[in-house]
């Protein structure tokens, strides 16, 4: 790395001043275990470069990776926010399978059967998801 060598705002993730962080090796193993992961922290603590990072890394091993912001998501009950969050979620893997392919969970219960359902389409499709 340069030493004169600094970025202002923004992402970092494909920087070389970005240094990598206890964080990144835990987030990494998780995902690899196929685990969900969410991230909470205080703004600007490098949220978004980990997530750039993990998305360039996993896209480099041939992964469709996604992620959502939680934030985002609306929904004023449990029916509205499945909805919200997996309209979301099939948004980013829209070349595995459209919400005309699966039923979208309205709630926990069925939440399950949408993740095997949108396996199942990656599985068919020969993509790691």
């Amino acid at each position: 790395m340069n030493p004169l060598s600094y970025r202002v705002g923004g992402p970092l993730s494909d920087s070389d001043v970005y240094i990598e962080r206890e964080a990144d090796i835990d987030a990494r193993k998780h995902l690899q275990h196929l685990e969900y992961i969410a991230f909470t922290e205080p703004h600007a603590q490098g949220k978004t470069s980990l997530i750039f990072r993990l998305e360039r890394d996993f896209k480099l091993q041939g992964y469709v990776f996604t992620y959502i912001d939680l934030t985002e998501v609306t929904g004023s009950d449990e029916f509205s926010w499945y909805e919200s969050f997996c309209s979301r979620l099939l948004r980013h893997t829209s070349a595995i399978a459209s919400s005309n392919s699966l039923s979208l969970p309205t709630n926990r219960s069925n939440w399950v059967d949408f993740l095997i359902d949108l396996a199942k389409f990656a599985e068919d499709a020969h993509v790691r998801l």
